[in-house]
């Protein structure tokens, strides 16, 4: 089945559509207060609103079963800021891949921030699609991964940032224990702290992202968004955030 998504947002709100066949269903959503997320949904133009409303809208399809296996999306995009950005960051992505020569059976977007990424990259790749779970379903069959997969198979994991390390140790020996092959991971922001690294080398599972802590406050540093004593701050956290 084939579907049309649209999208939209502002500072107050944003909302998607979405169209299969005749029927089209609405959804909008208000921005919460930027307190109750820590800063991390302060949107600060509209731009930023679409994004969120391109992420949740497609996870909501997902939810509530009105996309499911096998179904084609159609992204109706009319912001030309937000196609160059994801053009870019497949390409990026793209580079990644080829550069490392990395093989798989089928792209896997971990839920549930890595599933809007992993699936415009395959859409751009002509790769197949999926998406895991965090652990297996607790009712009907169990299973880990929603997609046209088969146990035996290598999933190229894609995740949106790896932190301690502890949530993607739980995707990947729950792939493997359901019978799947993974090798590697890509994310969009890795923090690399030792204990992630750690456990990275204990899975043998190697990861390749589009940015890494030290590079983040680095920029953050050279905009002037952070002085010097809070970049020290911050590598002294990267180091052992457990106990900072």
């Amino acid at each position: 089945m084939e579907h049309e998504l649209f999208f939209d947002g502002n500072l107050k709100e944003y909302s998607w559509s979405i169209k299969t066949g005749k029927e089209v269903v609405n959804q909008i959503r208000e921005h919460p207060p930027a307190y109750l997320s820590g800063g991390k949904l302060d949107i600060k133009n509209n731009e930023e609103s679409r994004f969120v409303a391109l992420h949740v809208g497609i996870y909501w399809g997902l939810g509530v079963f009105i996309i499911k296996d096998f179904d084609k999306i159609h992204v109706m995009c009319d912001s030309k800021e937000m196609h160059e950005i994801l053009i870019q960051k497949h390409k990026t992505l793209n580079q990644i891949i080829d550069d490392k020569n990395l093989t798989y059976d089928h792209i896997a977007g971990v839920a549930t921030a890595g599933i809007p990424h992993a699936a415009f990259l395959a859409a751009k790749r002509s790769d197949s699609f999926c998406y895991s779970r965090s652990k297996p379903k607790s009712h009907g069959k169990g299973k880990m991964v929603e997609g046209d997969v088969k146990e035996g198979q290598t999933l190229l994991l894609v995740e949106d940032l790896i932190n301690q390390g502890s949530s993607i140790q739980e995707v990947v020996e729950n792939l493997r224990d359901q019978g799947f092959i993974i090798n590697n991971c890509l994310s969009v922001v890795n923090y690399e702290t030792p204990k992630s690294k750690e456990i990275l080398d204990k899975l043998k599972v190697e990861c390749f992202s589009l940015i890494n802590f030290a590079t983040l406050t680095d920029n953050a540093y050279t905009l002037g968004v952070i002085d010097e004593e809070e970049v020290g701050l911050l590598r002294k956290w990267n180091q052992d955030p457990e106990n900072f």
